[in-house]
């Protein structure tokens, strides 16, 4: 939780204001619990390569999300499960790299075929701006 306040404001009136809103903060954060859900899929369908992954979440007290592919289709999630923007940032990382791998493969197959040379480029962000 961000508490934003005036410059000019006494932070010493914090903790009173706070206690007395410990419910409405309570309520709230419930309710952005309930909203949140939905943002952390449970599944990824990859219909190009005729896979359905199941997505696990563990919360940790790391700093940083972690995530690891097991050989049943299935992903764990492990970190601090509650920021749905940094669980979308790693699961679009293993999409990539998931894409990287399958569809490299693919690419190359059929320059294999007719022997044309193929090159790779990898971009940053950055560089698409």
């Amino acid at each position: 939780m961000e508490v934003v306040v005036p410059r000019e404001f006494n932070h010493s009136r914090l903790p009173d204001i706070l206690k007395r809103e410990y419910e409405w903060i309570s309520d709230q954060k419930s309710k952005y619990r309930q909203v949140r859900k939905p943002l952390r899929p449970d599944a990824i369908n990859l219909r190009a390569i005729i896979q359905v992954w199941k997505v696990h979440y563990v919360e940790k007290s790391t700093e940083t999300l972690s995530i690891t592919e097991n050989p049943d289709l299935t992903l764990m999630v492990r970190g601090q499960i509650d920021y749905a923007m940094s669980i979308a940032r790693v699961l679009n990382q293993w999409l990539h790299r998931k894409a990287r791998t399958m569809l490299g493969d693919w690419l190359t197959m059929p320059s294999l075929a007719t022997m044309i040379e193929i090159e790779y480029y990898y971009l940053e962000d950055t560089q698409l701006e």
